[in-house]
């Protein structure tokens, strides 16, 4: 006997986690999510997990205040806090470039309905006492930011999607999208030598998905490129309490981590690698063989200037991640052009987890042939024409879309 889903989710992160929330909302749907590991062991459990409701576009603040809106639901509706810290978060420029782009994004957050507070150089010492700042530096602080645990998270969409129907698979790794020969999905084909047949098929498997995409005449425009950040030792100048600090003059992030401090640092040239030489477990894998050195003294002594406590710590962990990037640095969004009833959703673009219900939801829209609740038409997977993510040429493309981001 045939086992036939209405849809099928390939990929168990946070984004075939949220797919599934979604989805399964609408009632007597069958929807089967396969992960080939366990759940939201590869990506997302990597994640900074920074819940930031300033964005540069309606279309982004719609994302994101979508999964702001979910997280709400769910610490209702599963009576858990999810690990969410709304510790707020500054946003400070020196430079006259940096002070625009703080006074921006600050406009953009009010446009938006968002509170933001604009401070003086005292009031953001007392939030962050560690903080080394010029008396003209430009300040906003939005409160309603803060961090989440990733996986506490991805877990929360799944734990609700299962008491919503979801039926789930692990241990169980997707080989090829199976078609009718005129163009339309089927179901899949699994390495047990299973197959499960649907109609709709979402690959939702981060940059694992250009591998399948790719069987069925798809390029995908996304690389796999190196996210970072590192956590010093504990000290107790930095408070749990800490709110989020944005540093574009030092290209840096930081927020508070088990009594420490996390930061995250750009590379000034992005690093990158062919979906077709990550393996399964990315879990030490590494995109090179310098770990992050060379981003870590190229950006520390102007990350220092803001935090002379850097120079008195140690390092306690080091998280090389591995990210989707497009060229453009927007995301991948809709079906795919070759075959109907395959929908892509990746290239989250270091803004996975933010963005997570927000690409769950665009996707149960597009699944169900529903309006979508904002714009989508900037994320074509078919917007590069001659994409290729196992050419070095465009994954470069790729990666220089991180390199740029302020």
């Amino acid at each position: 006997m045939k086992t036939h889903y209405d849809v099928i989710i390939v990929g168990g992160g946070i984004i075939g986690s949220a797919a599934a929330y979604y989805l399964t909302q609408t009632k007597h749907k069958k929807v089967l999510l396969l992960e080939r590991n366990t759940l939201n062991s590869g990506t997302t459990s990597q994640a900074a997990s920074l819940l930031i409701h300033s964005r540069p576009n309606q279309v982004l603040a719609d994302m994101v205040q979508e999964t702001f809106t979910s997280i709400t639901k769910l610490q209702h509706d599963l009576d858990d806090t999810l690990g969410y810290n709304p510790v707020g978060c500054l946003h400070i420029g020196v430079s006259e470039q940096a002070k625009a782009d703080v006074k921006q994004a600050a406009d953009v957050a009010e446009n938006f309905g968002v509170e933001v507070e604009h401070l003086d150089r005292k009031a953001a010492l007392n939030k962050s006492p560690w903080l080394q700042l010029p008396a003209d530096a430009a300040i906003s602080f939005i409160p309603e930011d803060g961090y989440i645990d990733s996986y506490l998270l991805a877990s929360a969409y799944v734990r609700q999607a299962r008491i919503q129907g979801l039926i789930i698979q692990q241990g169980v790794t997707v080989n090829e999208i199976l078609t009718d020969g005129q163009g339309q999905a089927t179901g899949v084909q699994c390495d047990n030598e299973q197959t499960i047949y649907a109609d709709k098929v979402v690959l939702a498997g981060g940059p694992w998905c250009s591998l399948l995409a790719a069987k069925l005449g798809s390029n995908l425009p996304v690389a796999p490129v190196r996210s970072q950040y590192w956590i010093t030792q504990p000290h107790p100048d930095f408070s749990p309490l800490s709110p989020l600090t944005l540093l574009p003059d030092a290209k840096a992030y930081t927020r508070p981590e088990v009594g420490g401090l996390l930061f995250g640092l750009r590379d000034e040239q992005g690093v990158h690698a062919s979906p077709a030489d990550l393996p399964n477990d990315i879990h030490g894998f590494s995109f090179g063989s310098d770990n992050g050195w060379e981003s870590l003294m190229a950006g520390f002594e102007p990350l220092a200037k803001f935090i002379p406590k850097l120079n008195d710590l140690s390092i306690d962990h080091y998280i090389g991640g591995v990210s989707s990037y497009t060229p453009d640095g927007r995301y991948i969004i809709g079906e795919l052009p070759s075959v109907k009833g395959v929908f892509v959703a990746t290239g989250c673009c270091g803004a996975g987890i933010a963005m997570s219900s927000g690409f769950g939801r665009l996707v149960a829209e597009l699944v169900n042939e529903k309006p979508t609740f904002t714009r989508i038409d900037t994320f074509n997977p078919a917007r590069f024409p001659e994409a290729d993510p196992f050419n070095p040429i465009f994954r470069e493309q790729c990666a220089n879309a991180r390199s740029r981001k302020k």
